[in-house]
């Protein structure tokens, strides 16, 4: 089971918007934070490459996912008035599962995101109490097992 760590704010997939279309032009669907979505896709694709190449994956069958997500303690918000990263200015956690499914794709270690069929996500600070796999700075850490399929 490999374990994928990725150091930077983690972004999730925000809310998707059509954009264009008339006459001849098609719609498309753009989330509405892709400036930052990008990049932080291409941290999740990179990581993922490097652990494909270390001979981890392609996994093309059910998989097991757990994510800890260590999101930055805004410097407004002491460790007393808030533990853990709840509020409406955070991201929604099913917002990061979508980002980083698709990083993991694009890096080529799970073959398509319809394969996740187990998730566990934990969204956190880095100082959080009792955590597991949490970070001491912002980033992301994946876990990926495969799921035996029954005879």
């Amino acid at each position: 089971m490999p374990k994928i760590t990725i150091y930077g704010i983690p972004v999730g997939m925000a809310a998707m918007k059509c954009v264009g279309g008339s006459g001849k032009v098609r719609h498309q669907l753009v989330t509405s934070n892709q400036k930052e979505l990008k990049p932080w896709q291409a941290k999740v694709a990179a990581a993922a490459h490097a652990a494909a190449a270390a001979g981890h994956g392609p996994y093309t069958g059910p998989v097991s996912l757990t994510l800890t997500v260590t999101n930055p303690r805004p410097p407004s918000v002491s460790l007393k008035a808030r533990q853990w990263p709840t509020t409406r200015s955070s991201s929604d956690i099913d917002h990061h599962v979508r980002s980083v499914a698709d990083g993991l794709v694009a890096g080529g270690i799970v073959a398509d995101d319809s394969l996740i069929c187990h998730l566990e996500v934990w969204q956190c600070y880095p100082d959080t109490p009792g955590v597991p796999d949490q970070l001491p700075r912002p980033g992301v850490v994946v876990r990926i097992d495969e799921i035996p399929i029954g005879e």
